[in-house]
């Protein structure tokens, strides 16, 4: 399968929807080998995006998105923070 294995996708989607509060469908998620070549191909397949990345968060993530020309919003996290809180005005520059 082209996205990756479906079982392994729906319980991604449920352990993002459970623990992040993210409500994420199997169907948009994709399954691949290699994080940063990931990375490379979700900035080039969105490159108008401004993706937001966990702080404190994994710092090769942030320096893999930059080099690849991504626009960046640091997010600040804590114990009960769910990404979707944040109004869209926090994610204009």
């Amino acid at each position: 399968p082209n996205q990756g294995i479906a079982e392994l996708r729906y319980q991604i989607a449920e352990h993002l929807r459970k623990y992040r509060g993210i409500d994420a469908k199997s169907n948009n998620i994709i399954i691949g080998a290699g994080t940063e070549y990931l990375l490379g191909v979700l900035v080039q397949l969105l490159p108008k995006a401004i993706f937001a990345v966990e702080n404190p968060g994994y710092k090769k993530v942030t320096h893999v998105l930059t080099a690849n020309g991504a626009k960046l919003k640091h997010i600040p996290l804590d114990e009960v923070f769910c990404l979707w809180l944040l109004p869209m005005e926090f994610f204009q520059y």
